[in-house]
């Protein structure tokens, strides 16, 4: 594959990376202990993991945002004037499209590949009192992104 330049582009930046679903929700402090969770790591976990903590956290107040590094700087570049687009892969689920739409709302254009076979994956952001951040990360449909998947 050869990438082709253009005088002129539509965009200043392209990220790739992982497509994945902010949840940041305010817990006690005893949540962490009762979910299994040492306070200020950052766990990797499965999908039937993420299914049992979502409806731990299911009477939880939450903020869902589109996230991912490399997204999150796309976001970053659009706010301060840039052009960007943001290629990544999620799930072709309800996460998936929130996550594409909000996505274009935040000014990123959107080229997420839908993946038909898994769900769109997610960083789970628990805040405790303290303010400090133990993090729960399904990388679902993130984990089959591919070279055939970049937007040329």
């Amino acid at each position: 594959m050869s990438l082709k330049i253009k005088e002129s582009a539509d965009y200043d930046v392209m990220g790739i990376g992982s497509a994945l679903l902010d949840f940041t929700v305010n817990v006690p402090d005893g949540f962490l202990k009762d979910a299994g969770f040492r306070k200020g790591e950052m766990h990797l976990i499965d999908k039937e993991r993420s299914i049992e903590i979502h409806s731990l956290i299911k009477d939880f107040e939450k903020e869902i945002t589109p996230g991912g590094s490399s997204a999150n700087t796309m976001a970053g570049i659009h706010n301060f004037g840039g052009k960007s687009i943001f290629n990544g892969r999620a799930g072709r689920d309800s996460y998936g499209a929130l996550y594409i739409r909000e996505t274009e709302k935040a000014g990123v254009r959107s080229c997420v590949v839908k993946d038909e076979n898994t769900t769109t994956g997610h960083a789970i952001t628990f805040i405790t009192p303290d303010s400090e951040r133990t993090f729960a990360t399904h990388l679902g449909a993130a984990l089959n992104f591919h070279s055939d998947d970049v937007y040329e």
